[in-house]
């Protein structure tokens, strides 16, 4: 009977630890990579305006004949133009400067938006780095947890390997379904669109 009890708990146990799935980990990394993206099609936007208000024709000077970068090969002009535009966005320095008026206005309206737009960069990587580590944090409570179930109860060194493995192997495959009476939105839905929904669940 104290068997058959210890076997209930631990079922129980497993239970838990199996509802824990990488769907919460996998929504903040899809979310850091689109901040990341964001930024980087961001810079190499810029980066083109730069050169491109760089290599207007006329004889006035410009970045690009100052620094006679078009004598260089198309990607030295790319990743000096990327380059300069991150610099906007980073406390980091570079040798290509604004040599006329336009390039200066330029200059000064990418440094604002970058003001703002590089804090909010900062300030989001930072709360999904921060929701990340509670989350293996989370997940790291729950194994040491049952570890230390299995451990109190002298659980059997075969049956413990089979449950830590089970836990580990399954933990997707046995997460519930999510319920559509937890959902508030769906009971704002026609009946008919609701039979029709509940038909093809």
């Amino acid at each position: 009977l104290l068997s058959l009890t210890r076997i209930g708990k631990t079922a129980s146990l497993v239970d838990s630890m199996a509802n824990m799935t990488h769907r919460e980990l996998t929504d903040m990394l899809l979310k850091l990579g689109e901040s990341v993206l964001v930024l980087l099609m961001s810079t190499h936007f810029i980066a083109c305006l730069w050169f491109a208000l760089g290599d207007l024709p006329g004889d006035d000077p410009t970045w690009v004949k100052v620094s006679e970068v078009s004598e260089r090969p198309l990607l030295y002009q790319y990743a000096t133009s990327f380059h300069w535009a991150l610099t906007q966005f980073t406390p980091a320095s570079m040798e290509v400067l604004p040599v006329n008026t336009w390039e200066r206005l330029f200059t000064v309206v990418v440094d604002l938006c970058g003001l703002i737009g590089f804090s909010t960069f900062v300030s989001t990587l930072t709360t999904r780095m921060t929701q990340l580590r509670s989350f293996n944090k989370v997940r790291m409570g729950q194994h040491k947890a049952l570890k230390n179930y299995l451990h109190e109860n002298m659980i059997s060194l075969e049956t413990s390997d089979r449950i830590l493995n089970f836990v580990q192997s399954n933990k997707n495959k046995l997460r519930p379904r999510t319920s559509a009476d937890g959902i508030e939105l769906l009971q704002d839905i026609p009946m008919s669109l609701r039979r029709q929904l509940d038909f093809e669940v």
